[in-house]
């Protein structure tokens, strides 16, 4: 069913904001998602790669009067820090302050449908650090800031490949905006390669 509620979801939002494009809709949508914890363990964030952005929130789509794009980050294979940008707008006609932080979700491991350790989530976390701690925007206005993502210090080990994943929160007040980041930790080892390929 998660089809064509997405696309009521979208039809609704359509017939109240004409105005957005088929993207900004789409950016409306998933910004405005809520992160949903892991079923078999609630203190930890659910991964992004089961879960996206979370579970869409209409009421917050149809309200809500800024857009953050793009509206994920694909880090790719990496193990040194990642840095991208973000672009807050400010639809509305008054300024507001915008704030960064962080949310951590579960961290998975590459492994075959068949196997134990698919879905399998583990308190793999990242760190981030932001350009700035606030910015000002005035209502129509747009601001770029930079986010960069340390992904977490693993032991090489040639049974694991790992890849973290969390959010990107943005919030003024009113509103809470969240953007998916995941990116796949990267070993050195030959070994690895040898095991995975």
């Amino acid at each position: 069913m998660s089809c064509p509620f997405v696309a009521g979801v979208y039809a609704l939002i359509h017939s109240q904001r004409p105005s957005l494009s088929i993207h900004e809709t789409y950016a409306v949508i998933q910004n405005s998602a809520s992160p949903l914890p892991w079923y078999y363990n609630p203190s930890m964030l659910s991964s992004v790669a089961q879960q996206g952005t979370g579970m869409i929130n209409a009421v917050s789509a149809l309200k809500w009067e800024s857009q953050v794009t793009p509206t994920q980050l694909n880090l790719g294979f990496s193990s040194a820090t990642v840095t991208r940008n973000l672009t807050i707008t400010n639809r509305s006609t008054r300024s507001k302050t915008y704030t960064f932080s962080h949310r951590p979700a579960g961290g998975m491991q590459y492994a075959e449908f068949a196997t134990w350790q698919f879905g399998m989530m583990y308190p793999w976390y990242a760190s981030t650090t932001f350009s700035t701690a606030s910015v000002l925007i005035k209502g129509g206005e747009s601001s770029t800031i930079q986010v960069s993502v340390a992904p977490p210090t693993f032991t090489p080990n040639i049974d694991l490949f790992p890849f973290y994943t969390g959010y990107v929160v943005v919030n003024n007040n009113y509103e809470t905006y969240t953007i998916p980041y995941v990116g796949m930790y990267l070993f050195t080892s030959q070994k690895l390669f040898q095991k995975v390929s």
